[in-house]
């Protein structure tokens, strides 16, 4: 499995939130980085090759990829929001083909304001508004 570069997140969240010159209250990449200091708060470590993100052989990005011991276990995309046809099918192109390379299954996409479950091109994916998967014990949705 070949692994993609490095990205950079911050712990502190609400650091970026007062020093962010953006008009809106939360974007993609915030919610991106939320999603990641919650990972790490389930208890996934990223020197112990647990938590990475991916880039599939046709050059699609995953944002996270988490690990159970050796076996890929959950294949996770964040976006702010799907209304956009485009941006709901590069998010969920991204799932399929990368559950086909990593042979995983377990496939989600938190987003800001959607829940629902859907089969994509042959796949099961778990779309859940951001909310509810922070809420979630962790063991549900992943």
């Amino acid at each position: 499995m070949k692994k993609a570069d490095r990205k950079v997140y911050v712990v502190d969240t609400g650091f970026v939130m007062a020093r962010s010159l953006e008009l809106s209250a939360i974007s993609g990449r915030q919610l991106e980085n939320m999603v990641f200091v919650e990972l790490l708060r389930r208890g996934f470590d990223i020197r112990k090759n647990e938590l990475f993100y991916y880039h599939t052989a046709s050059g699609k990005e995953i944002d996270f990829v988490t690990k159970k011991g050796t076996t890929v276990d959950t294949l996770i995309q964040v976006a702010y929001e799907i209304a956009k046809p485009k941006t709901r099918n590069r998010e969920l192109d991204a799932l399929a083909v990368a559950s086909e390379e990593l042979k995983c299954s377990n496939l989600l996409l938190v987003t800001w304001d959607t829940d629902e479950q859907i089969n994509y091109k042959g796949k099961d994916i778990q779309i859940i508004f951001a909310r509810n998967w922070f809420l979630s014990n962790g063991s549900d949705l992943l």
